[in-house]
Formats: structure tokens, sequence, C-alpha cells
């Protein structure tokens, strides 16, 4: 077995070579990789870079789902509530794990890339754009997201096969078990935000964001939600408290998407004490969509996931809530008093979970690529 430093030089050539054999150069790194040692392959994970915007302070954090209401949006018929208020490997906030193994180590000569159909991350980003990663660079999530937990190994960067280029981030769904790690992207003002981790744009605030990733789920995939996928938040003191929160999951058990929000705002005072206080967030209703996003059926291709928060202006009651997937509107709710008439903060933290509420029915796969926050609607392009 190679020696953890070499590895980790080789890993990272051999994904710079997948990169330029796309220019048919293949020849001038395999030489340069032969100086190395030859062209063989592994499996690390190390160093992270990112195609996102600035890196400011930021501190770890530990998040999930916020369960729905019965009672539906303003103008929007009534749906089933949501599953899971949290979404911890462990109680409490957590510090950003460790990478993990991402599998065995492999020598041998290097296999056909195989390159995914959409783009990845362009340079320079988009004006509107505060955040996007493709995960081809992706050694330690660690290094670009404001907290990540790899689960003992179950959530880690792939690099055999992306949406976008090569790079992934998979989850490992073991049977029985319900945490299969998550990561958070801080942007914008964030009183959360005070231990040295990566942030983006914290000088900003951000009333109306938009968020777009690609997920699979492996061949073979039951019928089945998995329960939490995304969510974001407008984090309001330095205890963890959140104003709102804004989640997006399965439909309990079911293979459709709900969209399920709630506030922790009255009489233009946050009451949440800490993250997830289910005492004090109130249920603004739920959207639920009619696409089997995790059904056996979508089981192997990537699928589109977008979302779009709109806060209310304070002490108006025009906030918006929708979500799209493979560019068609699921679910769309206008008049949504998201936060009354607090102001402190806007919207600064997006999360990507896989907790399985009650343990995974089998041992299953799922991957996520091309993630970007934005002020402008992003579509699946």
């Amino acid at each position: 077995m190679l020696e953890a430093p070499y590895a980790y030089f080789l890993d990272s050539i051999m994904r710079q070579f997948a990169k330029i054999r796309r220019a048919g150069a293949a020849t001038l790194l395999c030489g340069a990789m032969s100086l190395a040692g030859g062209c063989s392959d592994t499996t690390s994970a190390e160093g992270y870079g990112s195609a996102g915007a600035d890196a400011d302070e930021a501190r770890d954090t530990d998040e999930g789902s916020t369960g729905g209401a019965d009672d539906g949006f303003p103008g929007q018929s009534s749906a089933e509530g949501g599953e899971s208020t949290g979404f911890s490997d462990e109680p409490g906030p957590q510090t950003g794990g460790e990478v993990g193994s991402t599998g065995e180590e492999t020598g041998g000569s290097l296999p056909p890339a195989d390159f995914g159909p959409y783009a990845e991350c362009p340079e320079p980003l988009p004006a509107e754009w505060i955040f996007c990663e493709d995960f081809e660079e992706a050694y330690n999530p660690a290094a670009v997201f404001f907290d990540y937990a790899d689960s003992d190994g179950n959530f880690v960067p792939t690099f055999d096969g992306g949406a976008s280029g090569i790079g992934a981030m998979q989850a490992h769904y073991r049977e029985g078990v319900e945490g299969a790690g998550f990561m958070s992207v801080s942007f914008g003002a964030n009183p959360i935000n005070i231990n040295g981790r990566p942030g983006h744009a914290s000088k900003e605030t951000f009333d109306e964001i938009y968020w777009r990733f690609r997920v699979k789920m492996q061949d073979g995939w039951p019928d089945a939600g998995p329960h939490n996928l995304t969510r974001i938040s407008a984090f309001a003191q330095s205890n963890w408290g959140q104003a709102m929160v804004a989640s997006v999951s399965s439909k309990g058990d079911d293979v459709t998407l709900q969209a399920s929000a709630a506030s922790c705002v009255q009489q233009g005072e946050v009451e949440c004490a800490g993250i997830d206080d289910a005492s004090s967030l109130e249920p603004l209703g739920t959207l639920v969509g009619d696409t089997p996003v995790f059904s056996a059926e979508r089981g192997g291709q990537w699928q589109c996931i977008e979302a779009h928060v709109r806060l209310n202006t304070p002490g108006e009651v025009d906030g918006a809530f929708e979500m799209w997937v493979d560019g068609k509107l699921e679910g769309s709710s206008e008049g949504v008093d998201w936060r009354g008439s607090w102001s402190e903060f806007g919207l600064n933290l997006l999360s990507i979970e896989n907790l399985w509420v009650g343990g995974a029915p089998a041992d299953l796969d799922r991957w996520f690529d091309d993630l970007v926050i934005s002020t402008q609607p992003i579509g699946c392009d």
C-alpha cells in the first residue's frame, strides 16, 4: 500500500490528468507522472479547494430539517407535515469531522475518466453567485465548508464520475443507522461564524437566495424517502438561535419532496434559544411536490433540485418559498411571514443533510454535485 503523502500526491496528479485528458494532452501529464513512479491511481482526501467567494471567519455547527405543519402555506392546500426536527449524528453543536476513507486504495492503470454531462463551476463566477462547488478539487471539505461531518467516513469526496467533471460527494447510508454526514455553507453576515471556519460574502446581508444542487440515488434504490436533504436558515444570535428555517426533505417515507417552513420571531424578537428550538419554532406550512425523486425508477440518474426563499419585508407579509425538480416547479407560495418585523440578519447558512429518521432500510448510496448559492435563479444547465 502506498504511504499516505505519496498517495495524496499521486491522487492529486490523477485528477489533474483527468482534466487535461479532456483537452487531449494526457501524454504530457503522464510523462510528468513517470517522475513520481508511474501512472497508478489511489483514492484519498486532503487539501480541499473551492470555486466559492472569499473565505472569512466561521464556526462549526450541527443542524437538520425542521418539520413542517399540517396546515399549508397561505394560499396553498393543506399538506402533511415534515418528519425531522434535527439531523446531527451526535447531539449538540459539532466540530467539522476529519475526512474519512473513500474506499480501498487501488493500484494499477488509470481507468477511463467518466465525465458528467454538466458544466463545472465557471471561472470567474457570475456576479450573482455567492458560492459554487463542483468537487473537482475536493480533498478536504472542512477547508471549504463552515461545518462538515463525514460520519465515520460515510460522507466523503469521490472521483469516479460526477454530474460535472469526475468529482462528487458520496453519502453512504448504513442499514439501521440514521446519520450519514452533512456539510454547511456559511454566507453573509452570520453571528455564529466566529471561529475561523470558511465563510463567503460575510459582510453582506441576503434577504433572497436561490440554491441548486444535483443529487443521484444509486441503481437499486428502493421506493423510499430518505428524509433530510437540504435547508437554509437565518441565524440571529451567537447562541445558535434561528429567526427562521426553510427545509426541503422527502415527504416522510414517500418518494416526493416536501418543503417546510418555520419562524422563531414573535413581536419582532427572536425567541429561539439554540438550534432547532422546537418549543419556540412556529411552523408556517408545507409544499409537496409530485416528482418521484426518491423512487427506484429514478435511481442511477442525476436530478437537479433548486429552491428559493425570499424573506418578507420587515413588518410586511410578502415572503416567498419555491422548489423545482429538473426545472419543473414543484411548489410555490407567496405571502410567507418568515420574520415579522425582525431584520438584524438575513439568510446565512445552507446545509446538505443525510439523516434518515429511524435508520436506513439497507446499505444505500447517494451523491451530490454542483452546489450553487445565488441571488438570482440558477437553473439546471
